[in-house]
């Protein structure tokens, strides 16, 4: 099977890969372009959201707007700005609790 479809393709009596390309050429690079700038636009939102841009790059390339939709799915990472950490068991709570959600422990009031 895969032999017959590289034959078809540099066949000299049937259809070329070169001429495929340069009719099709830029409807392969605009698509190209719009799924790198998916790609780009996937690591700028989960670097602003306390992710790592490299591995979320990679996955808008290979999913564009799936990646896109996954990164705006995820919450944000917890930051000392918005979250404690609870003396008791060491888990993280929001700011704003004044109960640990995972021990019941009471927090000092935020100040």
């Amino acid at each position: 099977m895969g032999i017959t479809i590289l034959s078809i393709w540099f066949s000299e009596d049937g259809p070329d890969l070169l001429d495929w390309i340069s009719e099709n050429g830029g409807t392969v690079i605009t698509t190209l372009a719009i799924w790198l700038i998916f790609a780009v636009l996937t690591a700028k939102i989960a670097a602003v959201r306390g992710r790592k841009k490299a591995p979320w790059f990679i996955l808008g390339l290979f999913f564009g707007p799936l990646a896109l939709l996954a990164v705006f799915i995820l919450s944000a990472l917890p930051t000392p700005e918005t979250h404690l950490q609870c003396p008791d068991c060491a888990e993280l709570a929001r700011k704003e609790a004044r109960v640990c959600k995972h021990c019941g422990c009471r927090l000092a009031p935020a100040e």
